[in-house]
Order: C-alpha cells, then sequence, then structure tokens
C-alpha cells in the first residue's frame, strides 16, 4: 500500500477531505426511460448514494484550489467599507463572525439589469447556516429585495433571482446571520449581473434529447404549465472539468402577485443508462414582490461534458400561462491555485491487511509546518474482498475524514 498527497501553503480548507468520490461525467445522452430524482436537501437512502455523486461535486467548497477564492475584506460592515465584487460574476468566500457582524459587497450595475445571488452554507461551523441576504439601493439602506431561506444544501440558506436594477449606479449585498447572536463560517457567496434579456426557451424541451441550447449569456426564460411529468423544460450546455455552475431561478420574473412553487435540477448522473436529476426544491412558501420565489443550486463537474439544468414543478397550484420564469446559468472555472504542489511518498509500505475484524495503519509524512489547501491522497490495495474494506485519512490531530 502507498499513498501520495498534493499540498500548497495556504491557509487550511476544512472539510476539503470531505469530497465525494466521483468517477463518470454525463457527457451523453441516454435513453433513460424513467428519471429519478435525488433532492440534497433530503436524507438520501443507500440505493441513491453510490449514483447521485459520480460526477461531480454538490459542495463546492470542498475542491481542488476551492481556497485560492477571493474572500471579503474586513471591515465590510457597512456600505461606505463594502468589499467590491469585480465583474459581472463572482464567488466569494466570506464568514458572518463575531456575532452580529454583517458583510455588505459593492457592484455596479445599469438600468435592466437583473441580480442573481445565493449564499452557501453548508460547511458552517455552527451548523446553522442561517444567512439573510438582502439587495440594496444605492443609498446604501433602502432594501430592494430580500431572502431568508430559499437557499440549497442548507434549507436555512439565502437565495434572491432576477432582482431588477431600476437606474445606473453602485449597488449592494448584505450577508448577515438570521438571528442577532448566530455566526456562520465560512459561507459562499455566488453572484451574477445579468445584463442579457432571457432568450425564450424552444419547445418541446421535455427531454434530455430534445434540450434547448443554453446561449453563451446564460440567460433564458419559460413557462411551467402543468406538473411534472407531464410539463418539464431541459437546458442543455458543455462544460470544462473542474468548472462550477451557479443555477439561479427566478419564479416571478414580472414581480407581480403570481405565486408557484417549482424545482430547479442539474443532470444527468447514475449508471447507465444516466437518468438522475439532482433537483433543489424547498418549501417556497407564499411569495411576494419583494421576496418572490427562487431557488439556486451549485455544483462542481469532475469531467468534461454535456450536462443538463431542469426546471419542473411537482405542485399544481399556480402553474399554467402565469407561472413564468428566467434562468440564470453563471459557469466559474475552477480557480488556478496560486501555490506550490509537491508529491510525497510514504515509506510505511507495504502493509498486511489482516483478516476482519482487523485494522492496519500507514504513516504518510509530511515535513516542517505547511498550511495545506488541498490534499489528495491516492492508495494501491490489494484484496479478495475489496468491497469489505473502508479506508480512512487521519489527521495528525487525530481527525478521522473517513
Amino acid at each position: 500500500m502507498k499513498g501520495m498527497s498534493r499540498k500548497w501553503p495556504h491557509p487550511a480548507a476544512a472539510a476539503l477531505s470531505l469530497a465525494l468520490t466521483l468517477v463518470s461525467a454525463a457527457s451523453s445522452i441516454a435513453a433513460a426511460t424513467t428519471l429519478q430524482f435525488v433532492e440534497p436537501n433530503t436524507p438520501s437512502t443507500n440505493a441513491q448514494k453510490p449514483d447521485v455523486a459520480r460526477a461531480g461535486i454538490a459542495f463546492p467548497d470542498a475542491v481542488e484550489g476551492g481556497n485560492d477564492l477571493p474572500l471579503e475584506v474586513e471591515p465590510n460592515g457597512n456600505a461606505a467599507t463594502a468589499t467590491p465584487i469585480a465583474g459581472s460574476r463572482a464567488r466569494i468566500k466570506g464568514t458572518v463572525y463575531p456575532a452580529a457582524d454583517v458583510d455588505f459587497y459593492s457592484f455596479t450595475a445599469a438600468a435592466g439589469d437583473r441580480i442573481y445571488a445565493a449564499t452557501q452554507t453548508l460547511f458552517d461551523a455552527s451548523a446553522s447556516g442561517d444567512t439573510t441576504l438582502q439587495v440594496i439601493g444605492t443609498d446604501g439602506t433602502t432594501v430592494l429585495e430580500a431572502d431568508n431561506n430559499d437557499g440549497t444544501f442548507n434549507a436555512s440558506s439565502a437565495s434572491i433571482a432576477g432582482t431588477l436594477i431600476p437606474t445606473g449606479g453602485t449597488y449592494y449585498l448584505r450577508v448577515a446571520h438570521n438571528v442577532a447572536t448566530g455566526t456562520v463560517r465560512p459561507y459562499s457567496l455566488f453572484f451574477q449581473n445579468q445584463s442579457a434579456a432571457p432568450t425564450a426557451e424552444a419547445e418541446p424541451n421535455e427531454t434530455p434529447a430534445t434540450a434547448t441550447p443554453l446561449p453563451a449569456s446564460g440567460h433564458v426564460s419559460g413557462t411551467i404549465s402543468a406538473v411534472s411529468p407531464g410539463e418539464s423544460d431541459f437546458y442543455s450546455l458543455a462544460l470544462n472539468a473542474g468548472d462550477t455552475v451557479f443555477l439561479s431561478l427566478d419564479m416571478n420574473p414580472e414581480r407581480d402577485a403570481s405565486v408557484w412553487n417549482g424545482r430547479l435540477g442539474f443532470a444527468l448522473f447514475g449508471n447507465p443508462p444516466a437518468n438522475q436529476i439532482l433537483v433543489a426544491n424547498d418549501a417556497n412558501a407564499g411569495g411576494t414582490p419583494t421576496d418572490p420565489n427562487s431557488e439556486a443550486f451549485f455544483f462542481t463537474v469532475k469531467d468534461a461534458g454535456t450536462y443538463y439544468v431542469y426546471v419542473d414543478s411537482i405542485v399544481a397550484a399556480g402553474l399554467g400561462a402565469n407561472a413564468t420564469y428566467n434562468l440564470n446559468v453563471s459557469v466559474l472555472p475552477l480557480p488556478t491555485p496560486a501555490g506550490t504542489c509537491t508529491t510525497y511518498t510514504s515509506t510505511d509500505v507495504p502493509q498486511t491487511i489482516p483478516t476482519g475484524p482487523g485494522s492496519v495503519s500507514s504513516t504518510l509524512t509530511i515535513p516542517g509546518n505547511p498550511r495545506i489547501a488541498d490534499i489528495d491522497v491516492a492508495i494501491n490495495l490489494n484484496h479478495t474482498f475489496m468491497q469489505d474494506l473502508d479506508v480512512h485519512l487521519i489527521s495528525p490531530a487525530g481527525n478521522d475524514n473517513g
């Protein structure tokens, strides 16, 4: 048995070893007769677990190079000290800490632009992840739109989709905990300032084979007239290995009294025929013109290929001509690590695996005191019953990352 690791001398990124084991990409259209829907916010069955996580990472904080993401710059507790967002799209890592901390981010937008933003809080050390997100006007105080719990992977995270910018100027995003005494460590803020008008869907697009290709802007519009499987919309896009997608669904682009509850998905996964769709589907209770229903989804793909974005509804209320949506798909390439990659080979090999119940350990020594941003360990194993083996990576401090 031998192992190797790669390191970059950057601040340690928590939960990197929790990245899922993934092997195949959705690069072709399978003739699947039945689609299987998997909601990451709900417990997976044992039957689902092997297949839903074989082509990427549904928790994009835990990816190689993830610690090279832009970081918030403190102090940024008000509009005057806001952390600027460069460009039209971004993914920024921040913390709401200590308690009562507030983070402001500034961006420039033109009249008619639409703002898509969401927080991903799954790795919050407090296990709360309960963020509020606001789009604030040019005066630094007027709240244009706000959300508390339309997010994904943590039901208490926030999502805002399609906020219409009234006039050109500098606007702000405000991230805070929903409770003054709470903290969030860390969160990822996903942001897209969309200046392109949405391209209308092209029916029929109810299957992967008839999917509407996403335009270069990643901005489309459509209507859901009936519950799934009677009505659903597929969109296709090509991704490179390591790309992260931020999907944001605005279920009331007109900001009128219409309310409907949609699902947002990313596909296709699973063993051939690939038929699994990962979906975001929170309660979306109510909905108002200043807090319209939305869904957000994040995913980092392991392999290049053709992937699909999916929109439908399983709740009949509100569906029909007024169940309109705008969908934004932002693609963020894998960050380039800024540090040095080094390979170490274990000298504590080979080891004999005893007959169960039993275990054996092999040590991989990393010299010095590096600050590790990402570590990959490869192990060569030879055993008659490979399916019976459990392999754990244990840190010098004793943390079991199995």
